[in-house]
C-alpha cells in the first residue's frame, strides 16, 4: 500500500462543499485549526489543513501537527490485545483474573442511596471482552500522580465495586481499556508502549505517534482550546485527562487516551484495519481478528454516544444509521475522542474519514456535536459523487 501522506489528491468540483464547510468553522471561531483526511482505500479523496495550530503563537496548522487523539487510542490497545489472540496467547472470553489476579474477587452494587450501599459477588467473572465492549461495569480509577505506573494504576480498580453485572448494561469505561493494556504487557512481558511501538507504530510507519512529546514532536503540538459560550471566544485548555504536563516523560502511560498523533499516522492505522490486517503486503493481524473487532459485539445493549450504535472489540460500530450516526453505513466503524478528534472507517463506500480538531467543550459532547455531523455528511456526499 502506498503511504497515504505520498499521495497527492486530486480536488474535484464535487469537493468544494468539504473544502468550504471545513474553513467556515474555523473562520467561525468554532475551533482553532483543522485537518480533514477523505480516503477511499490507499487514495486521499481530499486533504486540508485549516486554521492556526497556536493560536497566541500564530502559528499555522499543518499537516503533520500533533494532536492529543484522547480515546482514539483504544482501538490500537485493542489491536495489541487481538495480536497475542492471533498467536493463541489469550482469549477475549478469559477472565480478567486470569492475567490480573487482584481482579478474581470483586464486589458488584447491587443496590444504593445516600445512605446505604448494598454489595454482591458477580455473578459470572468479568472478561476481557467485558473490557473491550464497555459492559463490564468497570468504573474509572482515578489517575496516579505523575510518575505513576500503568500497573498501579490498574491494580486500584478492584477497590472499587463494578457499577453493575458483567454483561448486563453499556457504560463507557476508560479503565477497561487500561486493563486490557495492563494484560498486554503481562503476556509480552514487556511494557505497554514499548510493544505499541513494535508490534504497531513501527511497521505501519507511524512515526510521529507517541505518548511523550519531546523535541520537534512537541514543537508540533497543536493547543488545545475552549468556547467561552457567552463571549464565542476561544480561550487555551489544559488536557485534564493527563496527570501532568504534554511533554513530560513522567506521564503515565494510558492506553484508553493518552496518545498524541498526527492525521496522517491515524489514517495508516484505519487504512490498515480497512485492508482486513494487512499493511504493505504483510499480515500483521488476522482477518478473522479484524472481523471480530469491527462487528457488533454488543448485542442488543443500547451503547455509544449517539444514536444507532453499538460496540464491537475496542471500535465503535454503527448498527443502525440514525440521527447524529446518518451519516455513516451500516457496519462504519472508528472511534472519536474527547478534544474534537475523529476517525471512522465506512467499509460499504470504502471511505476512512480523519477530523482533528482540538477543543473541550463541544456540546453535547464531541461526537455529538452538529459540527462533526455536518462536516462528515458533507464529506460523504462529496465523496460518493467522485
Amino acid at each position: 500500500m502506498p503511504t497515504p501522506t505520498a499521495a497527492i489528491p486530486t480536488e474535484k468540483p464535487t469537493l468544494e462543499p468539504l473544502k468550504r464547510i471545513v474553513q467556515k468553522a474555523v473562520d467561525d471561531g468554532l475551533v482553532s485549526g483543522a485537518v480533514m483526511l477523505l480516503a477511499r482505500g490507499d487514495q486521499i479523496l481530499h486533504q486540508q489543513v485549516t486554521g492556526l495550530a497556536d493560536i497566541d503563537a500564530n502559528r499555522p496548522a499543518k499537516l503533520d501537527d500533533l494532536y492529543w487523539i484522547a480515546s482514539i487510542t483504544k482501538p490500537m490497545t485493542a489491536t495489541l490485545l487481538m495480536m497475542l489472540v492471533d498467536e493463541g496467547k489469550v482469549s477475549v472470553g478469559d477472565p480478567v483474573y486470569k492475567y490480573l489476579p487482584e481482579f478474581e474477587k470483586l464486589w458488584v452494587i447491587q443496590s444504593q442511596d445516600e445512605n446505604r450501599m448494598v454489595l454482591e459477588r458477580p455473578n459470572r467473572p468479568l472478561t476481557i471482552r467485558d473490557l473491550l465492549t464497555h459492559t463490564g461495569g468497570l468504573p474509572n480509577a482515578p489517575m496516579p500522580r505523575e510518575g505513576g505506573s500503568l500497573a498501579d494504576w490498574v491494580s486500584t480498580n478492584p477497590l472499587m465495586p463494578l457499577s453493575f453485572q458483567p454483561g448486563l448494561k453499556w457504560e463507557y469505561s476508560n479503565s477497561g481499556i487500561n486493563a486490557i493494556g495492563r494484560i498486554v504487557e503481562v503476556i509480552s512481558k514487556q511494557p505497554y508502549e514499548q510493544f505499541l511501538d513494535q508490534r504497531l507504530f513501527q511497521p505501519l510507519g507511524m512515526l510521529d505517534t507517541t505518548f511523550h512529546p519531546k523535541g520537534e514532536h512537541l514543537k508540533r503540538t497543536v493547543k488545545s482550546y475552549k468556547l467561552d459560550p457567552e463571549t464565542r471566544k476561544l480561550s487555551p485548555v489544559t488536557l485534564a485527562h493527563l496527570n501532568g504536563p504534554v511533554g513530560s516523560t513522567r506521564l503515565t502511560v494510558s492506553p484508553s487516551g493518552g496518545l498524541f498523533s498526527t492525521a496522517s499516522d491515524t489514517l495508516r492505522f484505519y487504512q490498515f484495519i480497512a485492508n482486513g490486517g494487512t499493511w504493505n503486503g504483510k499480515r500483521l493481524l488476522s482477518e478473522k481478528s479484524v472481523k471480530e473487532m469491527t462487528r457488533t459485539q454488543s448485542g442488543e445493549i443500547e451503547t455509544g454516544f449517539v444514536e444507532g450504535m453499538s460496540w464491537g472489540l475496542g471500535f465503535a460500530v454503527v448498527k443502525a444509521p440514525q440521527l447524529r450516526s446518518s451519516m455513516f453505513s451500516k457496519g462504519t466503524f472508528g472511534h472519536g475522542g474527547a478534544h474534537g478528534t475523529h476517525a471512522w472507517a465506512d467499509p460499504i463506500n470504502g471511505l476512512i474519514y480523519i477530523l482533528f480538531m482540538q477543543r473541550s467543550n463541544f456540546e453535547p459532547h464531541a461526537d455529538g456535536t452538529d459540527l462533526r455531523q455536518h462536516i462528515l455528511t458533507v464529506a460523504r456526499d462529496a465523496a460518493l459523487k467522485t
